[in-house]
């Protein structure tokens, strides 16, 4: 017998043991003990360091040698000198705060230098692209080390990320008060509990940090409140509510098609009732409600009111696991500014300096949380006047980035927001304005649609080695030539990208419409792992494929509506037109139906389903996302409309398509 042979048995014995649902429970538990067990003792010494900067005796700093990836996040500065006779400004925050994506020509500490003025301030930028909340409390721990004139605090984007990795001390237990949360009150219940405990706590902690570094050293502090694209971003569609009882799923999807009927119709009056009957329902769990509310109260002029309710709208998906972009919540905001205020420090309210309560100018923001370039120079400005003392207004706004970085920060955007789920509309936008900045964007918009329309491997392709050329490309084209097809995301831009060079390129290939781009999966509007097939956890399952000209083709599909009511059909869908139904079945099965070419279009088509509104079991629901967090896990929170483990168009006749 081999000496591993009785270690096998135990660990089959194990195995067999804690193999069930139960079993799982049981071996959170005993994890959970033994990190406990490894948990640190107090901090010993502290490190002379500031992320990737040591600390000299004499307050230079010194870039120290990470490895290059971990260093793209941060400013790509090797060495600063000890700031002499002049105020040393120390800049902290996120992603917003670096300026990103124009970092490397307009970075928000490069913006405050130049609009400071003079050799009286130094300027040093320690913000992190993707900061979580430990790296700034790390940095603000050491801060004194540096010796900061005046500390410029600018960050609160990232405090609503899910965070829970098993191990990390603390978590624990705000996993249990989450899963305690989730199984006394839903899903409303476990939102509030989470931007309590984990939010908020961030925020609060952050600024205690703050304080206590105000008795280390004499430092001014400078509190800048992140602001949001209100008015500017759509929420995706492939999330709508949690898990809701039956009958209430059911009236929920009733009111949101009544609602968007009237704002199609522009009968807005009708609006603020329906979304205010959806709210009731979800208990403020959804974005929709305060959309569209948003909507309405826009379009009659009520900005303040629009301001409120699309604040909601940010603020609803916030603390339920679910894919979000960054952002910061109307309560961070409040605390940021009133903590501030308590202490007689300076705050830069962004809400106030971009114009509320009105809402923002979208023109202010490169995405959602991030700003442009006429953006950072008024933030910026704003802050100038703060660590000067001035009174608001007097320092100038720059004249932003040359009309190459311009064009650049408009063609980022278009597949940034793209990525994101946001319509046709604002893509295309970004994209004229990148060619009205810079008509020399034009070959680089026309080789990414080259790519976007080519088949794989892309890294074979002219466009790709024209691309590498340009150095501010590489993240994206790098994450665009290892896809095995275009990613879903990416379907708006290549359509955009098409009607603004009067183009649509296709080729005569059938589509396999759930291939996936990476060998992952399919990832998911939670956090769950992905799937070897999609499944469909909004109202409507939306695909793409390319026509070079229309014709007539079929759409052969294997799906399943676990949760779907007995007698309900779902409806096929070819750019809007229904060309078949499905019976709900729990099973898989297949279909194929045939579709007339006159239904197609030359160009980008849209395929999808239409499913209807399942049954789900709350109780069941509340209770294993309970159990998936008390292991470590995510839970999944969204209802399961239906599934597709194959979706394909075959054409009738060859010549037509890709995808």
């Amino acid at each position: 017998m081999p000496a591993t042979e009785p270690l096998r048995q135990r660990a089959d014995r194990l195995a067999a043991l804690l193999g069930d649902a139960a079993g799982a429970q049981i071996l959170a538990e005993l994890q959970k003990l033994a990190v406990r067990r490894q948990r640190p003792g107090p901090a010993g010494e502290r490190i002379p360091e500031l992320g990737p900067w040591r600390v000299e005796p004499d307050t230079a700093l010194r870039r120290t040698d990470w490895p290059p990836e971990e260093l793209e996040s941060w400013a790509p500065v090797e060495y600063l000198p000890p700031a002499g006779d002049a105020r040393r400004v120390v800049l902290i925050g996120e992603s917003a705060a670096r300026g990103w994506p124009f970092e490397h020509g307009q970075s928000c500490g490069q913006v405050l230098q130049r609009q400071l003025g003079g050799e009286g301030y130094q300027c040093v930028d320690l913000a992190k692209t993707g900061a979580t909340g430990a790296v700034l409390n790390t940095l603000v721990d050491r801060l004194d080390l540096a010796a900061p004139d005046v500390v410029i605090a600018f960050a609160g984007n990232n405090w609503a990320e899910p965070f829970f990795r098993l191990g990390l001390a603390g978590e624990i237990e705000v996993r249990d008060t989450l899963a305690d949360a989730l199984r006394e009150g839903g899903y409303a219940a476990l939102r509030e509990r989470f931007l309590s405990v984990v939010t908020h706590a961030y925020a609060q902690g952050f600024l205690e940090r703050l304080a206590a570094l105000r008795q280390r050293c004499p430092a001014e502090v400078v509190v800048v409140v992140p602001e949001f694209n209100l008015r500017g971003w759509v929420p995706p569609a492939d999330i709508e509510t949690p898990v809701l009882p039956p009958a209430a799923l059911a009236s929920w999807h009733d009111l949101k098609d009544r609602a968007g009927h009237a704002a199609e119709t522009g009968r807005w009056a009708e609006i603020a009732p329906l979304a205010a009957a959806m709210a009731a329902l979800d208990q403020g769990t959804s974005s929709i409600p305060g959309w569209l509310r948003g909507r309405a109260a826009l379009a009659t002029g009520d900005e303040a009111a629009a301001r409120a309710a699309f604040e909601d709208s940010r603020d609803a998906v916030c603390g339920l696991f679910v894919r979000h972009v960054p952002r910061i919540t109307r309560p961070v905001q409040d605390l940021l500014a009133s903590f501030a205020r308590d202490r007689g420090w300076r705050c830069v309210d962004l809400r106030t300096v971009f114009g509320a309560p009105g809402l923002p100018d979208p023109d202010l923001f490169h995405d959602y949380c991030h700003l442009s370039g006429p953006g950072i120079e008024r933030a910026m400005a704003a802050v100038a006047d703060a660590v000067t003392g001035s009174p608001p207004g007097t320092t100038a706004p720059g004249p932003g980035p040359d009309r190459r970085l311009r064009a650049f920060g408009h063609a980022h955007a278009a597949a940034h927001i793209a990525f994101q789920g946001q319509p046709v509309l604002p893509v295309l936008n970004r994209l004229r304005a990148a060619v009205d900045a810079d008509p020399g964007v034009g070959p680089v918009l026309a080789g990414t649609l080259a790519l976007l329309d080519a088949p794989r491997p892309l890294w074979t392709h002219p466009a790709a080695l024209r691309l590498a050329e340009a150095a501010e490309l590489l993240p994206f084209l790098s994450g665009l030539v290892q896809t095995r097809c275009v990613p879903p995301e990416l379907w708006t831009l290549r359509e955009c990208l098409g009607e603004l060079f009067e183009s649509a390129p296709g080729s005569d290939r059938d589509a396999d419409l759930l291939e996936s781009p990476t060998a992952d999966g399919h990832p998911l509007p939670n956090w769950r792992p992905p799937l070897a097939y999609h499944r469909g956890m909004a109202r409507r399952s939306v695909f793409a494929f390319a026509l070079a000209r229309p014709g007539d083709l079929t759409l052969a599909v294997t799906y399943r509506m676990p949760d779907a009511p007995a007698g309900t059909t779902a409806d096929l869908l070819v750019n809007g037109a229904v060309v078949a139904t499905l019976p709900s079945c729990p099973q898989w099965t297949s279909t194929a139906a045939a579709v007339d070419g006159r239904l197609t279009r030359r160009g980008v088509n849209q395929t999808g389903v239409r499913w209807p509104v399942p049954a789900p079991d709350p109780a069941a629901c509340h209770r294993a996302d309970a159990e998936a967090l008390e292991r470590g896990e995510f839970p999944s929170v969204l209802p399961v409309f239906g599934e597709l483990f194959e979706a394909r168009v075959l054409l009738r006749n060859p010549g037509a398509a890709s995808g």
